[in-house]
């Protein structure tokens, strides 16, 4: 498989590890505990790439009738094995195969979920205690390898609660946010205290749909509903000091350079297209923002849309936001997984519902703000989430950013 990408002289172990025709031989080897392993299956289901300096891979693979969660993490030379050694002494043992694995040779550590390299799962067990008899079984829903891992708590009747574990101290915030925005009238879910050195966040599951799942009149009415939700978290002050800072200038220029080292064909494109918003910018006063605004964090129920994953809720602008949700819109038509007419259809949905309740952003500045987050959001991801329709789409989405600019 090819990946798209410039050919990268600190990690040249890349194309392997992303090609899972290539890596399933090495992991039916490598994860083998008793005697050979057959995987019926291997899918990569997250990357998390830094250029010349790491990669991350979740694979999801299928080993008699069951599934399993493998993360691996490609270090530079002579840095895998002292990771493998200290996984080695803190490894829970798996059912089927090896805990952690090393290949010596791509500079490579493997561990086989609940293990990872930074997370300690071992805080679960304390939900017997805070959810009590009920809990009946838990199921992994979200996986980002050493950073969190999310799961849905189930009790015979039905979900009780999602627990969403963390490798640093973000569940505090996210705790603190929950709790600010639920006590502002803010439609989000509720959180469930818990003991802090657990790095849990607990809260009980949130009625609806996500938009990602709606289609036709649904998928419109969800976008309108999601507009009159933000503008109303946009007439809230930024809940603390946390600033949404992905836009900023600064980043959209290391953001062009990050693409440009990793695809030199538009290299140039790039540079232009940040060096154009950087020229346009003026100050905007600073609003609360979701801060990772898209159909999956958005349920639509009863008429109205609530909002999930608030990690990355932080002050800025409110065209930053609506011009990443537009940005959104854009580069799925982009890429061919909507249609010209339905992307002009939930923007407008979306603009109409934000203004029954606050006025929008000038069109310039939104234009603006929609460029830059092709550039800094959605062309970033397709590289360090190694997103093959976005690679596939990087000169088009630059294009796109072009043509807001210059309307």
């Amino acid at each position: 498989m090819r990946t798209l990408l410039a050919p990268d002289p600190v990690l040249p172990q890349r194309d392997l590890l992303l090609d899972p025709e290539q890596i399933t031989p090495l992991l039916e080897e490598r994860l083998s505990l008793y005697g050979p392993v057959e995987l019926a299956s291997c899918e990569i289901a997250r990357v998390k790439y830094r250029v010349g300096q790491s990669l991350r891979v979740r694979y999801t693979v299928e080993v008699d009738g069951r599934s399993h969660d493998v993360a691996c993490h490609a270090f530079a030379r002579g840095h895998a094995e002292a990771a493998f050694r200290r996984a080695l002494g803190e490894a829970v043992a798996t059912d089927g195969l090896r805990a952690v694995a090393w290949a010596r040779e791509l500079e490579t550590v493997f561990w086989t979920f609940p293990n990872d390299r930074k997370l300690r799962l071992g805080a679960l067990a304390a939900l017997d205690h805070l959810l009590g008899p009920r809990l009946h079984s838990l199921e992994l829903v979200a996986y980002a390898p050493e950073k969190s891992a999310t799961l849905r708590c189930d009790g015979e009747a039905g979900q009780l609660a999602y627990a969403k574990l963390y490798a640093d101290d973000g569940a505090d915030r996210a705790f603190a946010l929950h709790r600010h925005l639920a006590g502002a009238g803010m439609p989000v879910p509720q959180a469930i205290p818990t003991d802090q050195s657990l790095r849990l966040l607990l809260v009980r599951p949130l009625a609806g749909r996500p938009l990602a799942q709606l289609e036709g009149a649904e998928l419109i009415e969800g976008h309108e509903r999601l507009g009159e939700t933000i503008a109303r978290l946009h007439e809230l002050p930024p809940p603390d000091r946390v600033r949404a800072r992905r836009l900023d200038t600064d980043r959209l220029r290391a953001a062009a350079e990050i693409i440009a080292c990793a695809r030199p064909d538009v290299a140039d494109a790039a540079r232009r297209v940040g060096a154009e918003i950087a020229r346009r910018g003026t100050p905007q006063p600073l609003v609360c923002l979701h801060g990772d605004l898209h159909p999956k964090n958005a349920l639509l129920h009863g008429g109205r849309v609530g909002l999930v994953d608030l990690d990355q809720v932080a002050g800025g602008s409110a065209s930053a936001e609506l011009g990443s949700l537009f940005a959104g819109l854009r580069c799925a038509r982009v890429v061919g997984r909507l249609d010209g007419a339905k992307e002009r259809e939930c923007a407008a949905a979306f603009a109409a519902g934000y203004a029954t309740v606050r006025p929008l952003p000038p069109a310039p500045v939104l234009r603006r703000a929609t460029a830059a987050a092709l550039l800094g959001e959605r062309a970033l991801r397709a590289v360090n989430r190694v997103r093959p329709d976005g690679l596939s789409a990087l000169g088009r989405l630059f294009a796109a950013a072009q043509e807001l600019l210059d309307a």
